[in-house]
């Protein structure tokens, strides 16, 4: 007998040290995913300072958001194949370390052109890091907590976004917007350093520190056609986010109709509300396994409040861009997880899935704010909100044709999974 509890002790001790470690990789992801946000929504507080500096107007500006959403959607599906062929560790720090050098160089700029390609930079990075943030984390979260595990890191992109679209305000007033834009940089370079230090792929996963890419796993990734009728189904939501979200305040110094104590209020809970949607999307859907549910629901919902926002009073714009924060982050928390929870998908190949299907919304994220811009001019402001709400709400409907993402992974012959197993007779 005590044989067998010392046995009982050994075995149990590397799945503890497993269990523990999951815990400080996803503390230690989120925070990237606070400073990656950060440095992506900080730019919208210095929009005035830069529209003013360059002597820009309108279409200038959302074509800054534009040049990163390009960047963000070239390298999505490269940088799974990367991870695949590099392994995760390495493109992860990869990634955020290009995220956050590019703000540093953004805070150097002496020409508009030269802003316009450091954005452009800066999406590149978060590209990769978004994608392979999501995968690093999924790894060891597939047998349980899934939804949950992905919802923190949105919990932590909805901060890092509420920190950059308002917090920042505070910095960028103490130090100039040059200054503002080397400092969030800087903070992402430190967490790129944490990241580097603590993440290690799952026990029995050796083959995620790189392999050969093969023409068989990219023919099963690039034809699951589940992958692409979810990020179609994204695409709309995704763009016109990111639109609204950096574009509010300007909505509202143009017209007049809000003040500029609403927009800033409204700007943060438009981050903060991201925190509790992004945790309880992820909980409700893991407890209830109804993941197209809640991310057609999202999508929904902002579309609706996006089409009312010429008609919202002053005095409500928080309560609406609280929805749009909670529904956003919420059903983007739950759609992160259809690679990692559908069958057939390796854990190797889960970067390049979430890859393609990030690449397929940030057509969205370049398309929709440029289209925004130029509906302003020719049209005005309420057609163009109008057309945020009306896109996002119509690509979401390709959504229903999709199934709902069940079953677990495929694990070839040899290869060891971390999975937790019940013992006999419980």
């Amino acid at each position: 007998m005590p044989d067998c509890a010392d046995s009982s002790k050994e075995t149990a001790g590397p799945r503890e040290i497993g269990q523990t470690r999951r815990w400080v990789i996803l503390t230690a992801v989120c925070l990237g995913f606070v400073v990656m946000a950060l440095n992506w929504f900080s730019i919208a507080v210095v929009f005035p300072q830069i529209e003013d500096h360059f002597a820009l107007g309108v279409p200038e500006l959302t074509l800054l958001i534009s040049a990163f959403l390009v960047g963000v959607g070239v390298f999505h599906f490269a940088s799974g194949l990367l991870a695949k062929w590099l392994g995760l560790r390495l493109v992860l720090v990869l990634g955020l370390a290009i995220a956050s050098a590019a703000p540093i160089f953004s805070g150097l700029a002496s020409t508009y052109l030269q802003l316009l390609l450091t954005r452009f930079v800066a999406g590149i990075g978060t590209s990769i890091f978004i994608a392979i943030g999501i995968a690093a984390v999924s790894v060891w979260y597939r047998d349980k907590h899934l939804a949950l595990a992905l919802g923190v890191l949105s919990a932590g992109y909805s901060v890092g976004t509420a920190v950059g679209l308002y917090g920042w305000e505070f910095v960028t007033d103490s130090v100039g917007w040059r200054a503002a834009l080397v400092v969030g940089g800087a903070l992402g370079l430190l967490i790129t350093i944490l990241i580097a230090a603590v993440y290690v792929a799952p026990p029995g996963n050796d083959h995620l520190a790189g392999e050969r890419i093969t023409v068989e796993s990219l023919r099963q990734t690039l034809g699951n056609s589940q992958l692409w009728l979810y990020g179609v189904a994204f695409l709309g939501t995704y763009g016109a986010f990111f639109v609204a979200s950096q574009m509010l305040g300007e909505y509202g110094d143009s017209t007049g109709r809000f003040s500029s104590g609403q927009v800033g209020v409204a700007m943060l809970l438009l981050g903060l509300a991201g925190i509790p949607g992004s945790v309880v999307g992820g909980w409700w859907s893991d407890r209830l396994g109804q993941r197209r549910s809640f991310i057609l629901a999202a999508v929904l919902v902002q579309g609706l409040l996006l089409l009312a926002i010429p008609v919202t009073p002053g005095s409500l714009l928080w309560l609406s861009a609280a929805g749009i924060g909670f529904a956003f982050n919420g059903g983007w928390a739950v759609w992160q997880c259809v690679p990692g929870s559908a069958g057939g998908v390796k854990s190797e190949d889960i970067g390049t899935a979430i890859g393609l299907m990030l690449t397929i919304t940030a057509i969205g994220g370049f398309l929709i704010p440029w289209i925004y811009g130029h509906v302003v001019t020719a049209l005005g402001y309420t057609w163009a909100w109008a057309f945020l709400g009306a896109v996002g709400i119509g690509c979401g409907a390709v959504g229903l044709l999709a199934h709902e993402p069940r079953g677990g992974e495929v694990v070839e012959p040899g290869r060891v999974e971390m999975v937790e197993r019940r013992p006999a007779g419980r």
